[in-house]
């Protein structure tokens, strides 16, 4: 080298000119896509409580069925001097013989 020269370095550049440059997100960038997700959240959230609704109604309305099917069935298999009775008058013929009951017990 001679003197009063000085040496030059050369920059290396890693970016090929293939490689398209680095998008900066901004915050605001990044809000909207957190808010879009959430949205997604929230829409699948509310599909599968309405499913689960429409579930839990079907099973209530089964469930009333069956518990209709069970009374009158209970009411078929008492004897008919029984069924005919109002409820006033059973519950006075009955009356006595819960009282031996609880006595009892």
């Amino acid at each position: 080298m001679k003197t009063g020269q000085r040496e030059t370095q050369t920059s290396v550049t890693f970016f090929s000119a293939d490689m398209a440059p680095r998008k900066r997100t901004t915050r605001q960038q990044k809000n909207n896509q957190n808010m879009e997700k959430l949205d997604v959240f929230l829409e699948d959230f509310d599909s599968e409580v309405n499913t689960r609704v429409v579930q839990m109604k079907e099973k209530i309305n089964h469930l009333l069925k069956d518990i209709d099917n069970s009374y009158n069935m209970a009411l078929i298999k008492l004897p008919m001097a029984v069924r005919q009775m109002v409820w006033l008058e059973f519950c006075k013929v009955e009356k006595p013989k819960l009282q031996r009951w609880t006595a009892l017990g």
